[in-house]
C-alpha cells in the first residue's frame, strides 16, 4: 500500500526521530535507563505515541484512536489518586479536561490531523507522568519494606527500635528525602512514612497497624 508523504506526516516522522534522539541523549551518563531520567522517559513516550498515531492516521480509524487515548488518560487519572493524593488528583483531572478542549476544538474545525496530533501528545504526557510515578512508587515501597525489616531486626538484636535511620544505608540516596522515620510517643513503636508525587499525601507504616494510605 503506497503512503503519500504529506507535510503533516513528514513533521510527525521528524518529531518521532527528534524525540527519540533527545531521550537517548538524556540517558547518557545515567546508571538505570528505565528510571534514570524522567524527562527522557517523557520524550520517549511522546516519540512512541507520535509514531503510533502516524500509523493510525495512515492505516486505521481516527475516531477509534481518540477513544483509546481517552481511555488511557482516564486510567492514568484514576491511578493518580494513589500517587498524588485526593486533592492533587482532582486538579490533575481538571488540567486534563482543559488541555483536551484544544483537540476537541480542532476536531470541530475539521482539522482532524491537528486534533489527533495534539490529543496524542497530551495523552502521552499524562500517561507517561503516571508511569514514571508508578515506577517511583515501586522503588520507594521496596526501600520502605527494607527499612521496616531493618527496624524489626534492630529490635530483635537490641530490644528496642532504632531512634533514627542514621545507621541504615539507603539503596538509592536520592530517595532519602521521600522518607520520614519517627519514634515519638504518638507512634507507639515507630512510624515510617513515604510520599510519591506530592508531600501532602503518603503511605504510612506502624508495627501495630501495618500499611495505610493518607490521601491528603
Amino acid at each position: 500500500m503506497a503512503v503519500t508523504v504529506t507535510p503533516v506526516r513528514a513533521v510527525m516522522l521528524w518529531g518521532v526521530f527528534s524525540l527519540l534522539l533527545l531521550s537517548l541523549v538524556g540517558w547518557l551518563g545515567r546508571s538505570t535507563v528505565l528510571v534514570g531520567s524522567a524527562f527522557s522517559n517523557l520524550l520517549l513516550v511522546c516519540a512512541i505515541g507520535l509514531g503510533i498515531v502516524f500509523i493510525f492516521m495512515t492505516y486505521a480509524n481516527r475516531t477509534a484512536w481518540l477513544i483509546l487515548l481517552l481511555i488511557a488518560e482516564l486510567l492514568a487519572i484514576a491511578f493518580s489518586y494513589y500517587t498524588l493524593g485526593d486533592i492533587t488528583s482532582k486538579l490533575f483531572f481538571f488540567l486534563a479536561v482543559c488541555l483536551n478542549l484544544i483537540p476537541v476544538l480542532m476536531w470541530s474545525l475539521q482539522r482532524s490531523n491537528t486534533a489527533l496530533i495534539i490529543a496524542t501528545i497530551i495523552a502521552a504526557i499524562i500517561v507517561s507522568y503516571q508511569v514514571i510515578l508508578g515506577i517511583r512508587w515501586f522503588r520507594l515501597h521496596q526501600e520502605a519494606s527494607q527499612i521496616v525489616a531493618y527496624a524489626h531486626q534492630i529490635k530483635q538484636e537490641t530490644g528496642t527500635y532504632p531512634k533514627n535511620l542514621t545507621a541504615y544505608t539507603f539503596q538509592d540516596s536520592g530517595w532519602q528525602t521521600h522518607f520520614n522515620y519517627s519514634t515519638t510517643a504518638a507512634c507507639e513503636d515507630f512510624c515510617l512514612r513515604y510520599y510519591i508525587g506530592s508531600p501532602n499525601t503518603g503511605y504510612h507504616y506502624q508495627p501495630t497497624h501495618g500499611w495505610f494510605y493518607e490521601d491528603d
